[in-house]
C-alpha cells in the first residue's frame, strides 16, 4: 500500500518537464457546450468511436469506462454491469445519451443494469465528468455525469460513408456481436442512417473454468435523420431500441461458482429482461439569434421496460416488472462575449409509471396478484429545473466558472403496500432543491494549469426510494418508505494539469461531504423468509481520493501511460436491527488502483498495445459489505494484476483489424462488489468493413 502511495505522490513534479509539442485540440459538451477539453477546471474522461470500437472493444458500455482512475465496474451479473464513481453508482451517478436523461424515478440503491441498455456500437464519443455535476444536470449527478453520442449521418454523408458491418467474437466471454449499418445521402444538406445490433452471449468461463447459467442475448434498432439550412441551423429526428433476454443475476441461483468463500444462491432462476425505447427531436442554432447563440431546444419520449421472473428453492415463482414513459423537454442558450459568457436552460422530465407483481405459489396454482411490483403503481413524477452558468475572465490567465440551478421535484403514487399495515396506499411528496458551484482555471504557463472549486449536490427521493419492494442485497427485502427527504452534497477539489508536450499529464485531489444519505436499515422483522430493510435520511459521511494520469510520447512511434487512483470514506450506518449508528467505511470502496499502459506503432496503420492494472485486495467493508456474502468473500475481495495484450490494424481503406488476449495470464479474480467473476484468458477478434 505504502510503495503505491510513494508512487501517485511521485506523479506531481513530472508535470512540470517536458517539451511544448502542440496537440489539437478535443472537444466536449460537458459544461453544456463544446469547449476544449483542457480548458475546462473539471476531471473529464474521454473514449472516441476508434477507441470505443477497435481499441478497448468493450463488451457493454460499463466495460467502456475500465483503465479509467476512480472509475470501478462492478458486476451484479454477466449482463449487469455498473460503474462506481468517485465511490457512486447506481442512481447516484447520471447517464446522458445524444442529451437525454437516462435515469428515471425508478433507478435503484446500489448498481444496477440500465447503463447496458445503451449499444456501445452506435456510438461515436462517450464523456465521463468526475465530480457533482447537480447544477448543470440536476439530481442524480454526484459521483460523475456520463453523455455519450450516437453517430452523426450528415457527418459521414459528407466523408463519403455510405455503410458499416461489424463483428465480434470472444472466446471467454463466448460472445458474437454483430452490426450492420447504412446511410443514405438526403441531397446535399440531410443523411440518414440505419443500424441493427445483435449480441448472443454464452456461459462466461472465468479462470478457474465455465460459470454456468450466466447466458442472455441482446438486440438493437436505432434510425436517425439530421440535416442542415444555409444559415447552419441543424435538426436531428432519432428513434432507439433495445433489449437484453434472459440476463441471470446468477449469485443468487443455484449455479452460482463459490469464489475464496462466497456464498452460492439457493434460487432455481433468478432473470431479467430489459427494454428501452427513445425518441427525439432536436434544433440547435449556433449562429447568434437576437442576444442569443447556441440555442439548442429538444423534445424527447423514453420509455424503459423491466420484468423479472424468480423461481425459489420451494418452486414458487414471482413475477414483476415496471413500465416508464418519460416525455421531456430542454432549452438552452448563451449570450455574451468569449470575456463574460452566459449559458443558461431549463429541462423537465415526467415520468409515468405502471408497475406489476405476481405470485405463482406452485405451477397448478391460479396467480395471487400484488399491490404493487417493484415501485408503486399508477406513479407520476416529475422533475423540472432551471440553470445558470457564467464563464468570467478575472485576469489575463484566471477563468471563473459559476453556476447556479433550481430544481422541482413531486412524486405521486396511487398504489404501494404501506409497511405497516399490508395494505394498499398512496402518497404526494415535493420537494425543492438550490445548489451552486464554482470552479476557477490559473493558467500558470503555456502548458500547466491549476484548477480547482466547489461544487453542490442534491439527489431528490425518487420512487424507488419510497416504494421500492423487491430484493437489496443477498437475503434481504427491501421495504416501502414513503416519508424520506433529499440528500445534500459538497464536493471540494485541486487538480494540477500538463496539456501540452510530449509528456502530459493530471493530478487530482477530491473531497465530497455528504448529509442526510438515504440508508438502510434492518427492521428485525421478515417478509416471506428473508431479511426486512427500511430506509431512513439518518447517515451522513464523506469521501476522498487521489487521481492522477500522465502520458509521455519520447517518440511519434511510442506511448507510454500510467493511470492511479485511491480513495477511502467513511459513513453513518445501522448494522443491525436496533436503531444505533455506528461510522463505519462506505460500501465497495474502491482499492487503490494503478493502471500501467505501452502504445508502440510498428508503421502508420499496426499498432500494439500491453496494459497491466493492479487493483489491491478490497477489505474495507461495511455491515452491509459483510452480509453480503454471496458476491465478497469473508475478509473482502483478494487484490490481482491482470494483463492485457491488444493488436490493431488497417488492412486496406475502410477495413480495421483488432485482435486483443485479454487476461493474458488466466488469473482468477473479481472486481469487488461483483456477482461472478471475471473472463479467464479471453481472444477476441473485431473486425469493422466501412463502405
Amino acid at each position: 500500500m505504502k510503495y503505491s502511495m510513494l508512487f501517485l505522490a511521485m506523479l506531481a513534479p513530472v508535470f512540470l518537464f517536458a517539451d511544448s509539442a502542440e496537440l489539437p485540440p478535443l472537444l466536449v459538451t460537458a459544461g453544456r457546450r463544446s469547449e476544449e477539453r483542457d480548458r475546462s477546471p473539471r476531471r473529464i474522461e474521454i473514449r472516441d468511436e476508434l477507441d470505443l470500437q477497435l481499441g478497448r472493444m468493450p463488451r457493454s458500455l460499463p466495460e467502456a469506462l475500465r483503465e479509467t482512475p476512480s472509475v470501478m465496474i462492478q458486476k451484479t451479473g454477466h449482463g449487469q454491469g455498473s460503474p462506481y464513481l468517485r465511490g457512486w453508482t447506481g442512481f447516484r451517478t447520471l447517464m446522458m445519451i445524444d442529451g437525454v436523461r437516462l435515469n428515471n424515478s425508478t433507478f435503484r440503491d446500489g448498481p444496477n443494469q440500465y447503463w447496458s441498455t445503451i449499444d456501445t456500437l452506435s456510438l461515436r464519443q462517450l464523456e465521463l465528468v468526475l465530480g457533482p455535476g447537480s447544477v448543470l444536470y440536476g439530481s442524480d449527478a454526484i459521483g460523475g455525469t456520463v453523455q455519450v453520442f450516437t453517430s452523426d449521418p450528415l457527418a459521414r454523408a459528407d466523408a463519403g460513408e455510405r455503410g458499416r458491418a461489424y463483428v465480434r467474437g470472444a472466446t471467454a466471454e463466448r460472445a458474437g456481436f454483430t452490426r450492420i449499418e447504412s446511410v443514405s445521402p438526403l441531397g446535399e444538406n440531410a443523411a440518414a442512417q440505419t443500424g441493427v445490433t445483435y449480441k448472443n452471449h454464452g456461459n462466461l468461463r472465468s479462470g478457474d473454468g465455465r460459470q454456468p447459467g450466466t447466458a442472455y442475448r441482446e438486440w438493437g434498432a436505432d434510425a436517425k435523420v439530421a440535416g442542415r439550412n444555409p444559415a447552419g441551423d441543424r435538426w436531428t429526428f432519432a428513434f432507439q431500441e433495445y433489449r437484453i433476454l434472459d440476463a441471470p443475476r446468477t449469485h443468487r441461483t443455484r449455479d452460482a461458482v463459490p469464489f475464496n468463500g462466497t456464498d452460492t444462491g439457493t434460487d432455481r432462476r433468478l432473470d431479467f429482461d430489459q427494454g428501452r425505447s427513445l425518441i427525439y427531436g432536436l434544433w440547435e442554432q449556433p449562429e447568434p439569434s437576437g442576444p442569443f447563440r447556441d440555442l439548442r431546444l429538444q423534445i424527447s419520449w423514453h420509455q424503459q421496460r423491466e420484468d423479472q421472473i424468480r423461481v425459489r428453492e420451494t418452486g414458487r415463482r414471482d413475477e414483476s416488472g415496471f413500465q416508464v414513459d418519460t416525455p421531456g423537454i430542454s432549452l438552452q442558450g448563451a449570450l455574451g462575449d468569449p470575456d463574460r459568457t452566459w449559458i443558461l436552460g431549463t429541462d423537465t422530465y415526467y415520468d409515468r409509471v405502471s408497475s406489476y407483481g405476481r405470485v405463482f405459489p406452485d405451477p397448478d396454482a391460479p396467480p395471487q396478484r400484488q399491490i404493487q411490483g417493484p415501485v408503486g403503481d399508477e406513479a407520476t413524477y416529475l422533475t423540472t429545473g432551471a440553470f445558470l452558468r457564467h464563464l468570467r475572465t478575472l485576469a489575463p490567465h484566471t477563468v471563473a466558472d459559476l453556476g447556479l440551478r433550481g430544481e422541482y421535484s413531486r412524486a405521486r403514487v396511487d398504489r404501494f403496500r404501506n409497511p405497516q399495515t399490508g395494505e394498499p396506499d398512496s402518497l404526494n411528496s415535493d420537494w425543492t432543491s438550490l445548489v451552486s458551484s464554482l470552479h476557477l482555471r490559473r493558467d500558470l504557463t503555456d502548458t500547466l494549469q491549476l484548477h480547482g472549486g466547489v461544487a453542490q449536490g442534491f439527489r431528490a427521493p425518487n420512487l424507488s426510494d419510497l416504494t421500492s419492494l423487491g430484493v437489496a442485497r443477498s437475503g434481504e427485502v427491501e421495504l416501502p418508505t414513503p416519508s424520506l427527504d433529499p440528500e445534500t452534497f459538497l464536493n471540494y477539489e485541486l487538480g494540477l494539469r500538463r496539456h501540452r508536450g510530449t509528456l502530459r499529464g493530471e493530478l487530482t485531489f477530491w473531497y465530497t461531504d455528504a448529509r442526510d444519505l438515504i440508508t438502510r436499515r434492518p427492521t428485525g422483522e421478515t417478509l416471506g423468509g428473508e431479511p426486512a430493510v427500511t430506509k431512513t435520511n439518518a447517515a451522513s459521511g464523506h469521501l476522498r481520493g487521489v487521481e492522477a494520469t500522465l502520458e509521455w510520447e519520447p517518440h511519434t512511434a511510442w506511448r507510454f501511460w500510467t493511470a492511479a487512483s485511491w480513495q477511502t470514506g467513511t459513513v453513518d450506518s445501522f448494522p443491525g436491527p436496533e436503531p444505533v449508528i455506528t461510522r463505519e467505511p462506505f460500501s465497495r470502496l474502491m482499492p487503490l488502483t494503478v493502471h500501467l499502459g505501452a502504445r508502440h506503432w510498428l508503421r502508420e496503420h499496426l499498432w500494439t498495445e500491453l496494459v497491466v492494472t493492479h487493483a489491491e485486495k478490497a477489505d474495507k467493508l461495511s455491515a452491509g459489505d459483510r452480509r453480503d456474502t454471496q458476491r465478497i468473500p469473508p475478509g473482502g475481495t483478494p487484490g490481482y494484476t491482470v494483463a492485457h495484450l491488444r493488436f490493431g490494424m488497417e488492412v486496406s481503406p475502410g477495413l480495421h483489424i483488432s485482435l486483443a488476449v485479454e487476461n493474458l495470464l488466466d488469473e482468477n479474480y473479481r472486481v469487488h462488489g461483483s456477482g461472478l467473476n471475471e473472463p479467464g484468458r479471453n481472444l477476441v477478434l473485431a473486425l469493422d468493413k466501412r463502405f
